[in-house]
């Protein structure tokens, strides 16, 4: 019976061949716009939801506020850190982290220049490497990362600049023309969706930051991230860190009336007054503007639809009738119709899915965004089928 109903439904279709193509477009074009939206959606959302401990990691920012206008800034004062360290006890780990980028040249082992580079960089205290659990290809540095002139690498930088991560490891390289680094360990990609986009980490001990003892310099280049311990709680942190504030922000002198805030990690893409080191914000607002927009592009195409639908029903109403005369029962009739909807509508899914695959360059380009699509391998398409 099924056989019968979907040869039935192609010969209506090829029948019926601008009516078919018409409702294919429509369709096919409204799942792609939405599938394109959704898609992004979910990259937004996917943002640092890949770190194990991601509930219990924290970023410390600053905060001031004057008579007529509040400021804001992603970064702490570099003493803060030896600070909380002490003062802060719901904290397990912390560390700071200050973006920088230069040349580095690589040279060969004859000594000759190979790749010379500009790239951003990172000055990190070794607490870092296991707020972020980063995941290690070969030994974890350890206790090495605390001493000046070395550096641990991302796969993708020690494959660039050592042909692999296992070679990379024991090598050197220059950096600012000034300073060799020592590669101690090599460390598997952060993904894409992160705030925190890792790749060149070297030891806090190589910066002139180190020795900063200023609490009123603060860069949003210099930012403070935390472990919190299992079972304190981000209350009982926020009435530490109240105090702390009180303690150490009193000096009148001081620009406005500056503390020090907590943001939860996954908080922090979804902030645009603090920011971040991949530069990358959207608000919830915005994600839930575009979420209204695919459902109405989806309503709007399945309107379409049922308008094509319901003209065509003159047409088909004389089938109908005959069907009815030849003996085919009522549930018979609705079964057919349905068949045919459904073949329709899964060919503009498979059109859509192509056309959307088709677009994602474009999509890249204009939000700067690494956005990804998988036809069967993302849970958006098997959402649509179901819901089809």
């Amino acid at each position: 019976m099924l056989k019968l109903n979907l040869k039935i439904a192609f010969r209506n279709l090829l029948k019926y061949k601008v009516y078919t193509f018409i409702n294919i477009l429509g369709l096919s074009i409204g799942m792609a716009s939405c599938i394109l939206i959704f898609v992004f959606i979910q990259y937004q959302l996917s943002f640092d939801q890949a770190y194990k401990n991601k509930d219990r990691i924290l970023r410390f920012g600053s905060y001031w506020k004057y008579n007529s206008f509040v400021d804001y800034s992603a970064g702490a004062p570099i003493p803060f850190t030896a600070a909380a360290r002490l003062e802060l006890p719901e904290l397990e780990k912390i560390g700071t982290i200050t973006k920088n980028g230069g040349v580095i040249i690589v040279k060969d082992e004859q000594g000759k220049e190979k790749i010379k580079t500009v790239k951003q960089v990172y000055f990190a205290e070794p607490d870092i490497l296991d707020i972020f659990e980063l995941q290690w290809i070969g030994a974890k540095p350890g206790k090495n990362f605390a001493e000046p002139n070395t550096v641990v690498l991302s796969e993708k930088m020690a494959k660039e600049f050592f042909g692999s991560g296992e070679n990379a490891i024991g090598k050197s390289f220059r950096f600012w023309n000034q300073m060799d680094l020592k590669v101690i360990g090599v460390f598997k990609d952060l993904p894409a969706s992160t705030t925190t986009p890792l790749n060149i980490l070297i030891s806090f001990e190589s910066s002139y930051l180190r020795k900063d003892k200023s609490w009123d310099s603060v860069s949003s280049q210099n930012q403070s991230f935390a472990l919190l311990k299992k079972g304190s709680t981000i209350a009982a942190l926020q009435s530490s860190l109240d105090r702390f504030n009180k303690l150490h922000f009193t000096d009148k002198k001081m620009a406005g009336n500056q503390i020090i805030v907590l943001q939860p990690l996954t908080e922090i893409h979804f902030n645009n007054n603090y920011g971040n080191f991949a530069d990358a914000t959207i608000t919830k607002k915005e994600i839930y503007g575009l979420a209204i927009i695919g459902i109405f592009l989806l309503i709007t195409a399945c309107i379409n639809f049922i308008n094509l639908a319901t003209a065509q029903s003159v047409n088909r109403s004389k089938e109908v009738g005959v069907r009815k005369v030849m003996g085919s029962m009522r549930k018979q009739l609705v079964s057919q119709f349905l068949i045919e909807t459904l073949v329709i509508t899964l060919i503009s899914l498979l059109i859509a899915c192509i056309l959307a695959e088709l677009a994602l360059p474009v999509m890249q380009n204009l939000f700067k965004e690494q956005v990804t699509f998988s036809l069967f391998g993302n849970p958006v398409i098997i959402l649509f089928m179901v819901v089809l």
